[in-house]
């Protein structure tokens, strides 16, 4: 049996790879629905970089859909999700909803409930996912990420805006242990953006320059994404 479904797609690291997972377990994906949060800092949602998930989709041949969330506070971002997903099943038909999540509790509740409210059920494949190991896992699956944002004391600034290796992940391991951040990036110590997958039909490059504020922040101004 076929599955239809409707990926949660921020163009980061987990909601690629719980792609990739699904297109594997024979999802028929109906389209990736990325969200755009007005605020620098949302609740729930992604936002680095997420203006240029259009050219991920094309590369993947997926339809996308594209909603900006204006929010100003957690339960109105809560509303603005919930009425784009309540609107795109009065417009699509799916049985399932891809979401990339390892261990977010609120992130899962939110989401689970809106899935009953739609009567479709929620997929989950990285949920539960040992934080110890899942970087490297995603590297060896051919997800290839580059750090676009860090905002937590004792990751590497040396890794912002480039290609994340296998010696990278257990460098963010090790450091982890000792400053106390989430190795997975869940809590949003740094933001990443894929630019190459298994299911990429080409590869994309990011022009841009370093923004350094301090020694635990800083973020990539991204001048031109493009496929190369």
């Amino acid at each position: 049996m076929v599955y239809r479904a409707v990926a949660i797609f921020s163009g980061g690291k987990d909601s690629t790879y719980a792609l990739h997972l699904a297109v594997l377990q024979n999802f028929k994906i109906v389209l990736l629905l990325t969200f755009s949060p007005e605020l620098s800092h949302p609740w729930y949602l992604h936002r680095p970089f997420v203006e240029h998930t259009h050219i991920q989709a094309k590369l993947m041949g997926f339809k996308h859909v594209f909603v900006k969330i204006n929010a100003k506070d957690r339960l109105e971002e809560e509303r603005g999700v919930r009425k784009a997903l309540e609107t795109l099943a009065d417009n699509h038909e799916f049985d399932y909803m891809i979401l990339g999540i390892v261990g977010s509790d609120s992130q899962r509740m939110l989401f689970l409930d809106i899935a009953e409210e739609l009567g479709v059920k929620l997929y989950t494949p990285l949920w539960g996912k040992d934080r110890r190991s899942y970087l490297v896992e995603l590297i060896r699956n051919g997800i290839e990420f580059v750090i676009t944002s860090i905002t937590s004391w004792g990751i590497p600034m040396d890794i912002l805006g480039r290609v994340v290796t296998e010696q990278d992940a257990q460098v963010i391991l090790r450091r982890a242990m000792v400053y106390g951040f989430d190795p997975v990036f869940e809590g949003g110590e740094a933001e990443s953006f894929v630019v190459y997958a298994p299911l990429f039909r080409g590869r994309i490059c990011i022009d841009g320059r370093k923004h350094i504020l301090s020694d635990y922040e800083g973020y990539i101004v991204a001048e031109n994404v493009y496929e190369c």
